[in-house]
């Protein structure tokens, strides 16, 4: 097993494996833009580790920290849609608190118009949709649950994300 010394031995060892780190991200996030960012957070978390740090075997402690920074970006997203999938009631209160009357209104109009949009999906996109944001299955839970694969789920979402955000925006 080949032993690394300090940070700069683990960056060569991250941009040795560059392409398939990449790759895997971008697969494991689904989004180009956030993997390519866990990507540099890895190559940063190993540049700041001291000339002391020893690592016994340093492909295998560049990969585990890659993969833990993808668990860590799923969990902040699943916090996120927790908080965003409130109901009125809640939403409202929470906002009473730190808005004023007129971010209040706009705020729950916008929700009136994200759930009307959210209603117009197509039935299959607003299942998947609703079942990975507001019960937090995986992939591979809601294509069980759908009878389809793990890739058509993404494609409903992908599909419901993109209806929403145009939706939304106008």
């Amino acid at each position: 097993m080949r032993e690394a010394q300090g940070g700069d031995a683990l960056t060569s060892v991250v941009q040795s494996n560059l392409g398939p780190l990449r790759s895997v991200l971008i697969k494991r996030i689904g989004n180009e833009d956030d993997a390519l960012d866990l990507l540099q957070d890895a190559f940063l978390r190993c540049a700041e580790l001291g000339p002391d740090a020893t690592i016994d075997n340093p492909r295998g402690y560049v990969w585990r920290l890659a993969m833990n920074l993808v668990v860590d970006y799923h969990r902040s997203r699943n916090r996120q849609q927790r908080l965003f999938c409130q109901d009125d009631a809640a939403l409202g209160a929470a906002l009473a608190l730190h808005a004023d009357p007129e971010e209040i209104t706009a705020s729950l109009r916008y929700l009136g118009s994200f759930r009307r949009a959210v209603a117009a999906l197509p039935p299959d996109a607003r299942r998947a949709y609703l079942l990975s944001r507001r019960e937090g299955l995986t992939y591979e839970e809601i294509a069980r649950e759908m009878g389809v694969s793990s890739n058509m789920v993404k494609k409903h979402i992908k599909r419901a994300i993109a209806v929403l955000r145009t939706r939304c925006e106008s």
